[in-house]
C-alpha cells in the first residue's frame, strides 16, 4: 500500500510513501525508521516497484520495518505540476541535474524529515540518483543524510557503453534542432510508448526485440540484466524525461 504526497515549488514534487507489511496496521511513530530512495534516469517512483513485491526493495525494506519513501525527479510522470508554467511550453524545461541536487533533493529530504520527525535518514540512490546526492554533498554537507548507499553510482561517463556517447561531438547541434524543432522532452510518456507497451512489447516474435532495443541503445547491451517478462512495465516507467543530452553528451563532460 501507498500514499502520494505533493509538496510546492516552482515545480511540485512528487514523493510516494510506502506504507507498512501486507496485512499490517500502519504506524507513524518513531519505531518505523525512515528512508528515502531515488530513481535514476529515465526512471520514476514506480521503478522501484514493478518487480514482485519480494524483489522490490522499498517492499523488502518495509516488511523490515522501515518507512519508505520514494522521490520523484523533476519532469517525470509524477512530477510535473508548475506554479505558473505548463510542460508544453519550454521554459518549462529550463533545467538540469544539477537543479535536481541543488533544489529538488534538499527539498525532498525536509518534506520526509518534517513528516516523520526524524533529525536524519538514510539514502538510497540509483544511477542519476546517486550523482544528486554526490552533486549536492560536494556543495553543502547535508546533516539530514545519515548514510548514503550508491548502486550503480555515477561520478561521470568517461566509460559509457551505451551508444548514445557517439552523439557527443554533435550534441550542440543537437540543442539547437530540439530548440527549434520545439521538442523538449526526451522519450516523452505518450500514446506511441503505450501502443508499444500494450502491442509489441507483449508479443514473442521478432517485434518484441524493439522495446529492449530501445533500452538498450540508452542504457548499453546486455540482456541478463534485462526482465523479459516486465518488460512491457520498463517501457511504461521509463518514456519519461526531461531532454539533457546535451549537458551529458558534452564531450568536456564525457572526458572529465
Amino acid at each position: 500500500m501507498t500514499e502520494q504526497s505533493t509538496f510546492p515549488s516552482d515545480i511540485a514534487q512528487t514523493t510516494t510513501r510506502v506504507n507498512g507489511r501486507k496485512n499490517q496496521t500502519v504506524s507513524n511513530s518513531t519505531s518505523r525508521p525512515p528512508v528515502f530512495l531515488q530513481h535514476g534516469l529515465l526512471c520514476d517512483s514506480t521503478s522501484w516497484v514493478s518487480n514482485l513485491p519480494n524483489q522490490s526493495l522499498p517492499f523488502i525494506l518495509s516488511n523490515a520495518g522501515y518507512d519508505v519513501w520514494l522521490g520523484n525527479s523533476r519532469g517525470n510522470t509524477y512530477s510535473k505540476a508548475h506554479i505558473t508554467l505548463k510542460p508544453c511550453q519550454r521554459e518549462f524545461w529550463a533545467w538540469s541535474w544539477d537543479e535536481m541536487a541543488l533544489y529538488d533533493l534538499p527539498a525532498n529530504l525536509e518534506f520526509v524529515v518534517s513528516h516523520t520527525h526524524v533529525e536524519k535518514l538514510p539514502y538510497i540512490g540509483h544511477s542519476q540518483g546517486t550523482l544528486m546526492a554526490f552533486t549536492h554533498l560536494s556543495v553543502t554537507p547535508d546533516s539530514r543524510i545519515s548514510e548514503i548507499i550508491a548502486m550503480g553510482p555515477v561520478f561521470n561517463v568517461s566509460h559509457l557503453i551505451s551508444p548514445i556517447k557517439f552523439l557527443s561531438p554533435i550534441s550542440n547541434d543537437l540543442a539547437l534542432a530540439f530548440k527549434i524543432l520545439g521538442v523538449n522532452e526526451f522519450l516523452p510518456n505518450s500514446w506511441v510508448f503505450k501502443f508499444l507497451a500494450d502491442t509489441v512489447c507483449v508479443r514473442t516474435d521478432p517485434l518484441d526485440v524493439l522495446c529492449s532495443d530501445i533500452l538498450f541503445i540508452l542504457a548499453g547491451f546486455d540482456y541478463s540484466q534485462l526482465n523479459m517478462k516486465h518488460e512491457k512495465y520498463v517501457v511504461y516507467s521509463s518514456a519519461d524525461a526531461c531532454f539533457w543530452c546535451p549537458p551529458f553528451c558534452s564531450h568536456d563532460y564525457l572526458s572529465s
